[in-house]
């Protein structure tokens, strides 16, 4: 039996917060735009390789294309304008809340860049004990959870990883977290079927968390 949850680690866009739609309308807009394909083509593209940097989705869809750089400092300005205008919801804020008082440290682990992930959780008073970004050579995945383990003094055994995207669940069990997939980027099925790992439970909102917290010290 695995020890219960000491810290619950969540990633931001589609799990915290619902800015997937609007990223992957962004994305879309920009690859029919720059590269020729459709505008569903390219929605679909983006949502397929979430999970890492969008520089990076491009090199995966568009391998060392020259428009690449171009397009990714056009997303990210676009980006920005969507994430800052974005609320976190009063159920989501409760949970977090609700988590804090049973003793459970939270995180958040986003491919976002850094400061705007600090600015973000500044502004919006998000209860967690700590939030990464992406920096250079410091992503989501071993390098954030490796800083979390050592920050908090929690091994990986006693964490939980909680994302909308087949890239954190993958993340999650590189290092051998126990997972927890948002649903509405991806399905159920699309978990199952591409995921290859043990029985991971699935929520659709973020407050389902604190009916699961038994079952997660089983797992």
């Amino acid at each position: 039996m695995n020890q219960k949850p000491r810290l619950i680690v969540f990633d931001l866009d589609g799990t915290l917060i619902d800015t997937m739609g609007s990223f992957a309308d962004t994305a879309g807009q920009l690859i029919r735009e720059h590269y020729g394909w459709t505008f569903e083509a390219g929605r679909k593209g983006y949502l397929e390789t979430s999970g890492i940097p969008f520089f990076q989705q491009l090199e995966v869809l568009f391998p060392r294309d020259e428009r690449n750089g171009r397009v990714a400092e056009l997303f990210e300005k676009m980006k920005i304008e969507n994430f800052l205008a974005e609320r976190v919801s009063t159920k989501t804020l409760e949970t977090l809340h609700a988590l804090r008082d049973l003793e459970i440290r939270t995180a958040i682990s986003s491919n976002n860049f850094h400061d705007l992930v600090k600015e973000f959780v500044h502004r919006e008073n998000v209860p967690v004990d700590l939030a990464l970004g992406f920096k250079p050579d410091f992503a989501k995945g071993i390098q954030h959870f490796d800083h979390l383990r050592r920050y908090f003094n929690i091994p990986f055994k006693e964490m939980v990883f909680v994302g909308d995207s087949l890239s954190d669940a993958r993340k999650a069990k590189q290092v051998g977290i126990r997972f927890v997939a948002k649903l509405g980027t991806f399905t159920e099925a699309d978990f199952r079927q591409n995921v290859n790992t043990v029985f991971f439970p699935v929520i659709w909102e973020i407050y389902e968390l604190l009916d699961l917290l038994e079952e997660l010290w089983t797992l």
